[in-house]
């Protein structure tokens, strides 16, 4: 909510949509539905520049606004997207989590999950009834085995959430921002989304260690200098673009 007040006292209109089910305390995914309908009413509003409206999402919220973003009944009118700290593909992200590892150009890569992210997606799983083995597999191996074993609702279900299944009719430019270090999602997975997207007009794309997966950190070093440089000039292309 603090970015929030803060875009708001610049200027901007901002809202921040959030269904019942997730206010009531309800473990789940946002529905890009949500976002959808908050699309619209801004355009609606009086005074809204509707050629101008954007998405900011961090963390999963950027991924389900990506799908969002892509459906066709907006996807001409997004202005941009800011994508900070998302997952790309749904399927590979789950198999990172489940196994403690990442799989990128053909190596398997070490990653250590924060319990939360665990936690949180253990917690998803039992609201949708979807095979919760997956978070017991002892390696990468076994965890997409069971991915490859879940039934075909399960599949479908997963795929309303799934950024790579519905990039294709993602229109709008996108700003790519990941922390290195992020024990939330791994990195590669924005490194994946900016080799989705060709064009190189059509995107910012930028890895940087300064962060605590969306939350800056708290301890001062010599390298925090040059980072903050070049985060500023991230936000600058975002502010001047918006």
């Amino acid at each position: 909510m603090g970015l929030a007040d803060t875009l708001a006292r610049l200027g901007y209109v901002v809202l921040w949509p959030r269904s019942e089910r997730l206010e009531a305390g309800v473990a789940d995914f946002e529905e890009p539905d949500v976002f959808g309908e908050a699309f619209e009413f801004l355009e609606g509003l009086e005074g809204i520049d509707d050629k101008r409206i954007s998405y900011v999402g961090f963390s999963v919220g950027s991924s389900i606004m990506l799908v969002s973003a892509s459906g066709e009944q907006i996807a001409d009118r997004v202005r941009s997207l800011v994508f900070f700290g998302g997952y790309f593909d749904m399927r590979e992200y789950l198999a990172d989590l489940a196994s403690g590892t990442v799989r990128f150009h053909g190596r398997e890569i070490g990653w250590r999950p924060a319990e939360g992210a665990l936690n949180h997606a253990k917690e998803i799983f039992a609201t949708k009834n979807i095979e919760a083995a997956l978070f017991e597999a002892g390696d990468r191996q076994e965890a997409e085995a069971i991915l490859n074993g879940i039934s075909e609702s399960e599949r479908r279900e997963l795929a309303r959430f799934d950024p790579k299944q519905n990039i294709r009719g993602l229109k709008t430019y996108v700003f790519i921002l990941h922390d290195k270090s992020d024990t939330y999602v791994p990195y590669f997975e924005s490194i994946k989304l900016d080799s989705a997207i060709p064009e190189k007009d059509k995107k910012t794309f930028l890895l940087i260690n300064l962060f605590e997966h969306v939350q800056p950190r708290r301890e001062f070093s010599p390298q925090i200098l040059g980072e903050l440089s070049r985060i500023w000039l991230f936000l600058y292309r975002v502010f001047a673009y918006l």
